[in-house]
């Protein structure tokens, strides 16, 4: 195939799958209202396109942990924090995930539930590359490809270990209003982070109320 790079990796793709799987399909894109906008012209540089951002991350994120000790989680939350956090739209993902009762909640509890997603995301992926080990496996992104009529564009990368079966990890974009890229699901083999923080949440408002949401 055509335009496919393959790199070292260190352990993105696992922790991802890691932290992303679920037990639910893959959910429907978003309809983008309010913060976000279909793709519209002008140039971008390489870096700053989908398969840019997937690209830069990997390297970024191989060159910081080859350095690191992969016990000292306070560093690399800062460096999940720093480096990897900002391309993904938690509001969205706390939209999707609250479902029928993101429409009861406040302004403060809609920004306190976008926390507590980006929370868990972080300290989910902060614990998996805390258990980084070598030799690292390999990984092919592939170049982006356009999907549904608002622009939406999916990265895909196959992971290739050292033992076991190759992960497919897709990376979901769309372009905000302000014209960044931003990402607002990723999917191990089909398996999907947004379907995993809605079953999460259902769950704890059936177990405690709406409010639960954002305590």
């Amino acid at each position: 195939m055509k335009h496919v790079k393959t790199r070292p990796i260190s352990m993105l793709v696992a922790a991802l799958a890691l932290a992303t799987i679920s037990g639910e399909p893959a959910l429907a894109a978003p309809s983008y209202t309010a913060t976000a906008s279909p793709a519209h012209g002008g140039r971008s540089s390489a870096g700053t396109l989908p398969i840019g951002i997937v690209r830069a991350s990997v390297r970024s994120l191989g060159r910081y942990l080859s350095g690191v000790d992969a016990g000292d989680t306070t560093a690399i939350r800062s460096f999940v924090e720093a480096k990897l956090a900002p391309h993904f739209d938690f509001p969205y993902m706390a939209r999707w995930a609250a479902g029928p009762f993101y429409g009861r909640l406040t302004g403060r509890s809609r920004r306190a539930l976008a926390e507590k997603i980006e929370l868990m995301f972080v300290q989910a992926l902060t614990r998996n590359l805390g258990v980084y080990s070598t030799p690292p496996p390999r990984v092919q992104v592939f170049p982006a490809v356009s999907r549904g009529p608002r622009g939406e564009r999916v990265v895909r990368a196959r992971v290739l270990p050292r033992a076991g079966y190759p992960i497919l990890l897709s990376f979901r974009f769309y372009r905000s209003s302000g014209g960044a890229w931003r990402v607002f699901d990723v999917q191990a083999n089909g398996f999907s982070a947004l379907a995993y923080y809605r079953r999460y949440f259902a769950a704890l408002v059936r177990r405690a109320g709406p409010g639960a949401l954002s305590d």
